[in-house]
Formats: structure tokens, sequence, C-alpha cells
């Protein structure tokens, strides 16, 4: 993530832990600024992409790269669901 923030370190850590019910509530409680757009917009991506939204999650991580162009995490993981979804040309434009 671009802006690290412990909040949003916690809620990356229990996305990974599979507590998506505990992320996706605390997710809904961090207030956005300018600073911390593109990190919610790649962890709304991730926790859609946990629960096998792939579609979902690949339009937030898209978002979040049109806020932040550089989130490499954001890059990372549009990448790599454009290629499990069979769209090799958008994965190798990332």
């Amino acid at each position: 993530m671009t802006t690290v923030t412990e909040p949003l370190m916690a809620i990356s850590k229990k996305i990974r832990n599979r507590q998506l019910d505990q992320a996706r509530n605390e997710l809904s409680s961090v207030t956005e600024t300018p600073d911390n757009r593109a990190d919610l917009l790649f962890l709304q991506g991730y926790l859609k992409e946990s629960e096998f939204d792939r579609e979902g999650a690949l339009a937030d991580y898209n978002s979040a790269l049109g806020s932040t162009p550089d989130h490499e995490d954001a890059a990372f993981r549009a990448a790599y669901l454009s290629d499990l979804m069979g769209d090799d040309a958008a994965a190798v434009g990332y």
C-alpha cells in the first residue's frame, strides 16, 4: 500500500487471515481522505477478491490506480486477476 497506516494494515491482515466480516466492518468505518483513498479502494478490491468477486475486485483496483497510478499493490492484483480471467493484454498493461 502506498499510505500505510495501522488501521489499514490491520484490515489487510484480517483479509489475509480470512476474517472477512471483521475486515468489512472495520473498512466501512474508516473515513476516506485524499491520502488514503487509493488504499481504501485497494482494500475494498482485496476484500472482494477474497470473496471470489473478481470483476468487482478488478473495478476497485482500477479505481485505486485512477486515484494513484503508481499504487503497486493495486497494479499487481489487477494484472494477476486480468491474467486469471484470460485477458493477457490487460495483464501486461499494468
